[in-house]
């Protein structure tokens, strides 16, 4: 399946969640609201039921690959309404730890939604020309790079 659709499955229920989320202003958001969007998305994203989702396993340990975990930054950017890190979700790498980060984090930042989609859909269909290999070839490269910045 090429990349962009792939995304955009996954930003459709991303959306379809942040649409069934909470109406307040997102900066109302606390620790229990980001982990119940974070259980949810994975169960739906992995096929479970909410109840198997553990918030201290690793998202690496739900068998997701790079990529998959990537996206999930990219899906909380919609659900909370303002840009993140894509690598965030690798420094953070559980629901606890990163929905307890968010809240802290959001405490010193403005909540501007500031997410280009155009320039999104421009990077994908330059990611579709890529195998499923050389993307994730190229995300690791990222990744190792962004590891050996904050070491």
């Amino acid at each position: 399946m090429p990349i962009q659709e792939n995304y955009q499955s996954t930003v459709a229920v991303a959306e379809t969640q942040s649409q069934e989320a909470v109406s307040a202003p997102q900066t109302s958001l606390t620790v229990t609201d980001i982990q119940a969007w974070l259980i949810k998305h994975l169960a739906t994203s992995l096929e479970m039921s909410p109840e198997e989702i553990d918030i201290d396993v690793d998202f690496i340990d739900y068998g997701m690959n790079s990529v998959e975990v990537v996206n999930i930054s990219g899906e909380l950017e919609h659900f909370l309404g303002r840009r993140l890190d894509p690598m965030l979700v690798l420094d953070y790498s559980n629901i606890r730890e990163l929905s307890e980060h968010l809240v802290a984090d959001n405490e010193g930042s403005s909540t501007s939604t500031s997410a280009l989609p155009a320039d999104a859909d421009q990077l994908l269909s330059k990611l579709d020309v890529l195998s499923d290999d050389e993307v994730d070839g190229l995300l690791n490269s990222m990744l190792s790079e962004h590891n050996v910045a904050h070491e």
